[in-house]
């Protein structure tokens, strides 16, 4: 077997520290290490190394044992290289100015002025402001942001989404095609602006955020329905009392350098507008590159560059969309899963809710095939909170140390209580008799 270089071993580390762990029925409590399909040196490296790969729901995986001695010997290998660049090259003292270069594959995103940035973050402000003052702190302390290139591994990523969304295949196959061409033409990541179109509870909005993740981006989603002005894009006047920057401001405060922003306007026909601020009008400055390029956040008085920010919008119907909207984003309708489609929801559905209770892979094993047959008939929107319920129900049942699992008798149970507490309570009618010839007395 060759020997690990010092370029394989980075990736080893960085894989080995950023990858989930996650648990195979077939083999107990044997802790398992998901590949990162992105990472092609890890995945040389295993299959250079012939070690045995298992095919996981989110994904093939290795063992802990098989990579355990390699871990090792990349940690050794790493820390030598450390050991003799300082050697060679001693850290310099904190009285010598440090030039700052552009990290690799990245593209550089200067978000606005730097005069006007270190005027804004230097100004007195009162206790009502804080928000705003902690905006305009993250965008002085890195104005000049560095976005990802748009890279191979991105369109993988985001094919490899339709195995957890497969009634978003459309989406899916646009967004691939528009990262492939920016990869060649070597620009930072960003998504077309895309309208996602279809009736409520079928994932719309899990969609976009998983899109975030997989690609690594900065996610911020701003549901329309709970606003009516257009100042939750631009800002609020300064002169209004509880005046806060808008969404967008701080969508892009908030992006870590290395990323890139994503929002997500969701339920967007549902936007109401008042005379003056209408958070359509405001997208469609925002929708274009030459008046993004000059965004105004009302509240802050800046101007930004927010040319580099994504948007997916969601909605249930059109009619209440401005035509001047719809002509600059793609529409794309968006279906109900079919019943071959509802068991990739379900495991992704149950996925997410493992990611979002670290110990439940622990506590409960893999959702069974019964399971999953019993839940295909289930209408998408109420999964999520049906599988919550029963893991609820089997955890209030059990009171042993063991390991637990869903069955179908389980949701059963479940709907059968869920019934017996909606039904009226029944009224008895008591008979009471009064003696007419003194007080009133119920006997």
């Amino acid at each position: 077997m060759p020997p690990l270089t010092l370029k394989v071993a980075l990736a080893l580390l960085r894989w080995y520290n950023a990858s989930a762990t996650v648990y195979h029925e077939n083999a107990g409590t044997q802790a398992f290490r998901l590949l990162d399909l992105k990472e092609r040196q890890v995945l040389d490296h295993v299959l250079s190394r012939r070690w045995t790969l298992y095919l996981h729901p989110r994904g093939w995986s290795v063992t802990q044992a098989q990579i355990t001695g390699d871990i090792m010997d990349a940690e050794a290998l790493v820390a030598a290289a450390e050991q003799k660049s300082k050697e060679v090259a001693p850290e310099l003292p904190d009285t010598v100015v440090r030039i700052s270069r552009r990290p690799p594959d990245t593209i550089a995103w200067q978000v606005c002025d730097p005069e006007q940035l270190h005027a804004l973050a230097s100004a007195g402000d009162t206790d009502k402001r804080t928000e705003r003052k902690r905006i305009a702190k993250a965008l002085a302390d890195a104005g000049r942001r560095y976005l990802p290139k748009a890279a191979d591994r991105h369109v993988l990523a985001v094919r490899a989404l339709a195995l957890r969304f497969p009634n978003f295949k459309p989406v899916i196959d646009i967004l691939a095609r528009h990262l492939r061409l920016a990869e060649l033409a070597e620009t930072a990541l960003k998504l077309p602006p895309l309208l996602l179109l279809g009736p409520p509870g079928i994932g719309k909005t899990e969609f976009a955020r998983a899109v975030a993740e997989t690609l690594e981006m900065s996610f911020r989603i701003q549901s329309m329905a709970e606003t009516s002005a257009g100042f939750v894009l631009t800002g609020a006047h300064g002169t209004w009392a509880d005046a806060t920057p808008g969404a967008i401001v701080k969508c892009i405060a908030d992006c870590p350098q290395g990323s890139a922003p994503l929002m997500l306007l969701d339920e967007f026909d549902k936007a109401r507008s008042g005379s003056y601020h209408r958070p359509d009008l405001a997208l469609l400055g925002l929708l274009e590159p030459t008046t993004a390029k000059v965004f105004r956040d009302e509240n802050l008085d800046l101007c930004l560059d927010a040319r580099p920010l994504s948007f997916l919008l969601t909605a249930n119907r059109l009619r209440d969309i401005r035509p001047e909207i719809l002509s600059r984003v793609r529409v794309v309708e968006v279906g109900v899963p079919t019943q071959d489609q509802m068991p990739a929801i379900i495991r992704s559905l149950d996925e997410g809710i493992r990611r979002e209770m670290a110990d439940l892979p622990r506590i409960f094993a893999p959702l069974g095939e019964d399971v999953i047959s019993h839940l295909s008939a289930r209408p998408p929107r109420a999964l999520r909170r049906l599988l919550l319920d029963a893991y609820a129900l089997v955890a209030e049942r059990t009171r042993e140390d063991v390991r637990m699992y869903l069955r179908p008798e389980d949701f059963d149970a479940l709907e059968g209580r869920q019934r017996q507490a909606a039904q009226p309570r029944r009224r008895f009618i008591v008979s009471l008799m009064v003696d007419p010839g003194g007080p009133a007395r119920v006997h």
